[in-house]
């Protein structure tokens, strides 16, 4: 007899089916699975079979092909049945690879690739894949200090037209988050830093934005930071993608202070000058920059100091995601 609906699925950190059960709460099938794909436990109590199975994906009953949308994937033999649409960013790789090899931590929703940020437990840090840009949602991958992967996936909007923000270390002093300019592959993808605690929308807060989609606002020439910012509801913030230097949390009131690399010190991180505005650099080019330039502002003392601007020949026609 076929089990009572409504079926509850179970998955592992992978998003595979392992146990289904029945309104009633109890089982009706449970699955295992070796590293590629293969089934390698397949119990019933009942005659349902469930067809979506590892990674969530469609198991076709008459191929025994598993449906990623971009590609199919044949378990028996543990490779894709066509190539990588973009397997020329990686010539290093297998066109017919399957999540780089590692398919205990890395899920692939589409058959395309995506983006790995991993906590390196010993140097304390986290690291950022190089991405593999392919048409379609931008999949973030975070596999954590203890191991568990968690996938984000951005498709608001529409490809090559977002920049991905996604927040992974919150604390009370500062929030450690990775970006993507959606579509590049190249100078698109690095670190963040905004402020730590609690998130605000409010004019005057100093706090990081909550999670939404908000547009990207092009700078006319008379910011305090000259640079993309952020509209929408939090247009009076006067939030702005820049670089920084030192101690990030002192470069943002709400801002993006952006960098790819950085070191630990004590409980906080430090950043360099160099680094930081060659990463704002490349992401303003990704956004449509035509140029750089400097100008001075004055200080509330009477000083003046000195930073670089960006030119934009054209409106910015992306918006920020932010989760």
């Amino acid at each position: 007899m076929p089990p009572t609906p409504p079926i509850k699925y179970h998955p592992d950190h992978l998003g595979s089916a392992s146990w289904i059960t029945d309104s009633s709460g109890q089982a009706v099938q449970h699955m295992q699975y070796l590293p590629y794909v293969e089934t390698k436990l397949d119990q019933r109590t009942s005659s349902y079979h469930e067809r979506y199975t590892f990674s969530g994906k469609e198991k076709d009953s008459e191929t025994g092909y598993h449906y990623f949308g971009a590609r199919y994937y044949n378990s028996d033999l543990s490779l894709w049945l066509s190539v990588d649409p973009m397997s020329d960013k990686y010539p290093s790789l297998s066109p017919y690879n399957y999540c780089a090899w590692n398919p205990m931590k890395i899920v692939d929703p589409d058959g395309t690739d995506t983006l790995c940020i991993t906590f390196n437990k010993d140097t304390k840090k986290w690291e950022i894949s190089k991405p593999i840009v392919a048409e379609g949602n931008d999949v973030f991958n975070v596999i954590g200090a203890d191991g568990n992967v968690t996938t984000h996936i951005f498709s608001e909007g529409n490809y090559g037209e977002r920049v991905d923000c996604l927040n992974i270390d919150i604390n009370s002093d500062y929030a450690l988050g990775v970006y993507h300019v959606s579509g590049t592959d190249n100078g698109g993808t690095g670190f963040y830093v905004t402020p730590g605690g609690e998130a605000s929308k409010k004019t005057g807060s100093k706090k990081r934005i909550s999670e939404g989609t908000y547009p990207i606002t092009t700078p006319t020439g008379e910011e305090g930071w000259r640079q993309p910012g952020v509209g929408g509801d939090v247009i009076g913030r006067g939030i702005r993608f820049h670089y920084g230097n030192g101690n990030p949390q002192l470069w943002t009131e709400g801002c993006f202070v952006l960098f790819t690399d950085y070191t630990l010190n004590g409980t906080g991180i430090r950043i360099t000058k160099n680094n930081s505005i060659s990463a704002s650099e490349s992401f303003d080019k990704h956004l449509g920059a035509s140029g750089f330039y400097n100008y001075t502002i004055k200080r509330s003392n009477g000083s003046t100091k000195s930073r670089q601007g960006a030119t934009f020949p054209q409106n910015i026609n992306k918006k920020l995601v932010l989760k």
